[in-house]
């Protein structure tokens, strides 16, 4: 019995509890409630802080004041999201000064993305003391890959001295950037350069530039690779069905067809390969300049560093 009177009184104190609960909760959102929606209505009127206040003191608000008020209570989003970029290109140049190579960069993607301007800035920057620093001639390939669309600013001048660097990658990406752009002055002067291994009486040296050639050259350098495919190495024959098939169209199927009796059981099968395949190509692949830019060698295109 003593025990069911104590549960009783239990019972009866967790009710009475709740219901006080519950009294509160409804006391505090009609109390509280009704002052959010007043602020709210005020805020959708786009009235600003003074104007409330005035209007809470019963006191008039001239037409001027009223007019001149320029600053609504209602969060300035815009205000917000120029504030959260100028910190992340703050936090970006802090992280290329004193990051790894790894976050430097990640913060270079960063600021092409987000301010192509800054990247530039930075890029003059790395070319100005390139002589006294070297090891930077890797985070100017990145912004020269990462900024190849933005003409106003990567100019072609600046392509035109970065070519002159005697770097290779960066010859080859400054002369894509260029051709693109329609001027293939830096394309052409970059084959002239290699066409003289062609006649190397080392095959190696010859399948190296013809490597070159073709990654700056694409389908304007399919002359070359046709006159590859006479070559009595078998793996620059390799080398100059694959490019023909991958940047020519019908027109070099002749051509080709001559390695369908060659000795090497590879090169006639790799032959055949392209021919079927050269059948269904009327025209010759354009390829886009990202496509271009995504060469063994080149910096990485997302922001993972190569």
């Amino acid at each position: 019995m003593v025990i069911k009177k104590i549960l009783k009184i239990l019972m009866d104190f967790i009710i009475l509890s709740l219901l006080i609960l519950l009294i509160c909760l409804i006391a505090n959102e009609l109390i509280y409630g009704r002052k959010d929606s007043t602020r709210f209505a005020k805020i959708n009127e786009s009235l600003t802080s003074k104007e409330i206040t005035q209007e809470a003191n019963n006191q008039p608000i001239s037409k001027t004041e009223r007019s001149n008020s320029n600053i609504p209570l209602i969060l300035n989003t815009k205000s917000i999201s120029d504030q959260i970029k100028r910190e992340s290109i703050a936090r970006s140049r802090e992280k290329f000064e004193s990051g790894s190579k790894r976050e430097k960069i990640q913060a270079l993607h960063l600021l092409m993305h987000i301010s192509p301007g800054d990247a530039s800035i930075i890029m003059q920057e790395l070319l100005a003391t390139l002589e006294k620093t070297p090891e930077t001639l890797g985070y100017i390939r990145h912004l020269m890959a990462g900024l190849s669309e933005e003409v106003a600013y990567l100019q072609n001048a600046d392509l035109r001295a970065i070519y002159k660097l005697n770097d290779p990658v960066a010859q080859k990406i400054a002369a894509i950037i260029l051709e693109q752009r329609g001027d293939g002055s830096l394309t052409m002067e970059f084959i002239q350069s290699r066409e003289a291994k062609l006649n190397s009486k080392d095959s190696n040296e010859r399948y190296l530039a013809l490597q070159e050639i073709g990654s700056v050259g694409f389908a304007n350098a399919n002359p070359y690779f046709t006159d590859a495919l006479k070559d009595l190495d078998s793996n620059i024959k390799l080398q100059a069905i694959e490019h023909l098939k991958a940047h020519g169209n019908k027109s070099n199927i002749s051509d080709i067809e001559r390695l369908l009796h060659d000795a090497n059981n590879d090169v006639v099968e790799r032959a055949r390969n392209a021919v079927l395949y050269l059948w269904k190509k009327d025209e010759i692949d354009d390829l886009p300049l990202n496509r271009r830019l995504m060469q063994p060698g080149f910096p990485a295109s997302g922001l993972v560093p190569d």
